[in-house]
């Protein structure tokens, strides 16, 4: 069951959830000129492979060699690729506009 849970947090929305994915990938503690050229240079779709492949989100837990294997982050909060890219569009939209800093 999808509890919206990201790290330690836990997110009122899935929405939310991916959001602080997005923006945890892209942006190292404020927005600043490496951000902005990052924006740039690379497409969303691109960030989120990188993204889903450099964190393991579509890889199963490990888990003790005695319990079933626990499913990726990506099953067990129920989103897809897709949905993480629009987090990251929504990022880049927020950085355009100047609502997220």
């Amino acid at each position: 069951m999808a509890e919206n849970q990201w790290g330690s947090c836990l997110y009122r929305s899935q929405r939310a959830m991916l959001d602080a994915i997005a923006y945890e990938w892209l942006v190292d503690g404020a927005v600043d000129d490496a951000t902005r050229k990052i924006l740039a240079k690379e497409t969303d779709e691109h960030l989120t492979e990188e993204c889903v492949s450099n964190w393991q989100l579509n890889m199963p837990e490990d888990s003790w060699p005695d319990e079933d294997q626990k499913p990726s982050h990506m099953e067990e909060q129920d989103y897809t690729e897709a949905d993480l890219c629009e987090a990251f569009a929504r990022l880049r939209k927020g950085i355009a506009d100047g609502e997220i800093e």
